[in-house]
């Protein structure tokens, strides 16, 4: 990850059906000056084994229920631009969490939906 600028967010571009399961997030976005996406809300599950996946190059490792959601998400045919924690948050960096989780306030509002997603299963 990069180091993210105050009051900005990354954004996945979660692309449709592919071979590679891979997925991609964008450039920062300033948060009062977001295009149109989704806020994915979801419990993160019982801690547990994590699912590798391939993100802009990187291998990063999500929850199973963060997983499952973005499976359902994903379109055969067209691009969904989402904001999903556990991907567009650097998890092992403490100041950033904290940062970003303070914005939560202001990026759930800006969203133009917010999907949810309990569990699998």
């Amino acid at each position: 990850y990069s180091p993210l600028p105050p009051d900005t967010i990354r954004l996945l571009y979660l692309r449709p059906d592919s071979k590679d399961e891979s997925i991609s997030y964008s450039l920062v976005h300033p948060i009062h000056d977001l295009p149109e996406f989704k806020a994915l809300s979801y419990t993160w599950g019982k801690p547990g084994k994590s699912i590798p996946v391939a993100c802009d190059g990187l291998s990063l490792s999500i929850q199973p229920n963060a997983w499952y959601a973005l499976a359902q998400l994903r379109s055969s045919e067209i691009v969904r631009l989402l904001w999903v924690d556990a991907v567009c948050i650097n998890q092992k960096d403490v100041q950033e969490k904290s940062t970003q989780l303070q914005l939560m306030g202001c990026i759930y509002p800006e969203a133009a939906r917010v999907p949810f997603w309990l569990e699998n299963g």
